[in-house]
């Protein structure tokens, strides 16, 4: 029973592809990196040393994402309107999702 597909022309089609799917892979990965650097920036993360930025994102990380958002709303500070700390608002600020999370 004859093949009918040539192995080794499977093979280097597969290889080809294989290189393409790492240039891919490549291009993802500095956009992300370029993505996540901006959401640094923007945070104000920038002025962290190395080191520091490295800890904080590590803790972060073993926390999970809703540990993290329930805990910030649980130690934000009251809102102050013209020097008058507002607990009404500030309850409403802390019961609110954080900016970006997936809660909301």
């Amino acid at each position: 029973m004859p093949r009918k597909k040539d192995p080794l022309a499977e093979l280097k089609g597969f290889e080809a592809r294989e290189a393409e799917l790492k240039e891919r892979k490549k291009a993802l990965q500095d956009e992300a990196a370029r993505y996540l650097g901006s959401l640094v920036m923007e945070a104000g993360l920038d002025g962290w040393n190395p080191e520091q930025l490295r800890e904080g994102l590590a803790r972060l990380a073993a926390e999970g994402p809703d540990r993290s958002d329930a805990k910030a709303a649980a130690t934000r500070p009251a809102y102050v309107l013209n020097g008058e700390a507002n607990e009404q608002k500030a309850a409403v600020i802390a019961a609110a999702p954080a900016a970006g999370s997936a809660h909301g």
